[in-house]
């Protein structure tokens, strides 16, 4: 059996217990809440999760020195052998130690030495203790968790998954792997590969010769015959391994947990830019596209020029749903027809020549008339029907048809609403129904009587 080696004093120094603060040389380990360790001596105190089972693999290949070593005492310890030693100790009391050894009290205590440090390779036996939970790969490099059950959780999946919830940072394992060298993941494929722990192994994986892949050879001709094949699809390929080749299912992505690359500052600004170029054409291109649906839109004929059958079936319905409605000009003149309000003309000598009417001055009736209508488009009556308040268009079409425009507007302009009132007696004006004019003579809409034209 080979000896085992024994463990930097530098590093011992550091990896102490958190209650008792003597060396971790024996089990078990379990880890707190502020990522320190309780030994083996301290194990009553701690509950039962978080028990640090990759350290306990890591540590049983070294030898400790005694927890009195600092007084003195020379002796190296197996793991899990020092509880037995420090009951007999003949260092740790002060009767043992003038009874024992009296040249030692003349001595002070020792210093531990800051020596170099010599890197030591994993055994065989020990990989199952050092790998991840979730990916099954060695833990070589930092950051590492150890969740409630004592698994560890990598680098690789913290930095894919995040880190998973209620774990710790296994910090001790770190500073004890920090001399030990790691085989490569690949090793099954023979990778002879070793590193120390760190990023430089993590960065080695992702270039690592036995973990690329190679496309399998085939005819050109068939080659070229082929669709050209998407970036995220799978293909066929050859795995190289130390005995031999064979036949695989890959993809061509990145390799599986890379480490993620370190950009310097020009790289980032020279990604910066290419970003804010590519929103600022995307910008341009969709300011034209609005511009040219504009166009179109704004055409003569109102229809929309596309190459799109999709666009033009859509559009179509659209346009031929809104056919029986007026265009927008249409519906502009016609408002404009009907707020133009003008003065009704009356035939000179129409109310002389009829007894009935109790107006002498055609004129003023009219007038009068015109300003009842404007009254009665302005504010409403109760009185009105439903009928005559939605054929305001009717009217006014009626009176433009029988000629009754605008033929002397300097004489026959109607006054100001505040100076003419509209003449109501003898009931002429009740439910303010205007008087239109007909081939047969002129009609009230109201009583239906109709007077005859001399």
């Amino acid at each position: 059996m080979l000896k085992k080696p024994l463990i930097p004093l530098s590093l011992v120094r550091d990896l102490r217990c958190r209650q008792c603060e003597k060396f971790v040389s024996c089990g078990p380990v379990y880890v707190v809440p502020d990522t320190s360790i309780l030994c083996g001596r301290c194990r009553h105190l701690a509950k039962n999760i978080y028990r640090n089972t990759s350290y306990e693999a890591l540590a049983s290949m070294f030898m400790y020195p005694c927890c009195n070593w600092e007084e003195h005492c020379s002796t190296h310890l197996h793991w899990n052998e020092s509880l037995q030693h420090e009951e007999d100790c003949n260092y740790q009391g002060f009767c043992k130690f003038l009874c024992h050894h009296p040249r030692a009290y003349c001595k002070g205590k020792r210093e531990i030495p800051e020596g170099d440090v010599r890197l030591t390779p994993v055994p065989e036996q020990l990989l199952d203790y050092i790998k991840c939970v979730q990916c099954e790969c060695y833990l070589t490099c930092e950051p590492v968790y150890v969740q409630t059950n004592g698994k560890n959780v990598c680098h690789r999946c913290v930095h894919a998954n995040g880190v998973p919830p209620n774990c710790l940072r296994n910090t001790a394992y770190e500073m004890l792997s920090t001399i030990i060298i790691f085989p490569c993941i690949y090793r099954n494929r023979g990778c002879p590969t070793r590193l120390k722990f760190g990023r430089s192994l993590w960065q080695h994986e992702a270039e690592c010769s036995y973990g690329q892949t190679f496309k399998k050879i085939t005819n050109q001709k068939a080659e070229n015959q082929k669709v050209a094949k998407q970036a995220n699809q799978k293909e066929r390929g050859v795995i190289q391994t130390h005995s031999g080749h064979y036949y695989g299912t890959l993809t061509p992505n990145v390799v599986l947990f890379a480490p993620p690359t370190e950009k310097t500052e020009f790289d980032m600004n020279r990604e910066l830019l290419k970003s804010l170029k590519k929103q600022q054409e995307r910008r341009f291109v969709r300011a034209d596209e609005i511009g040219t649906q504009l166009e179109k839109f704004n055409s003569e004929d109102g229809s929309i020029n596309t190459d799109d059958s999709e666009k033009k079936n859509s559009y179509s319905k659209s346009w031929e749903s809104d056919r029986s409605s007026p265009r927008l000009d249409e519906n502009d003149q016609r408002q404009k027809a009907m707020n133009h309000n003008q003065p009704l003309i009356v035939e000179p000598g129409y109310f002389s020549n009829n007894p009935k009417s109790p107006h002498i001055n055609g004129e003023n009736y009219y007038q009068n008339t015109f300003i009842a209508q404007v009254h009665r488009e302005d504010y409403p009556s109760p009185r009105i029907s439903r009928q005559n308040s939605y054929n305001k268009a009717y009217y006014a079409n009626m009176v433009y048809a029988n000629g009754f425009g605008d033929q002397n507007s300097g004489t026959n302009s109607p006054q100001p609403f505040s100076n003419k009132k509209p003449n109501v007696e003898n009931n002429i004006l009740a439910g303010h129904y205007p008087v239109i004019r007909t081939s047969s003579g002129i009609r009230d809409q109201n009583e239906g009587s109709q007077f005859s034209e001399t």
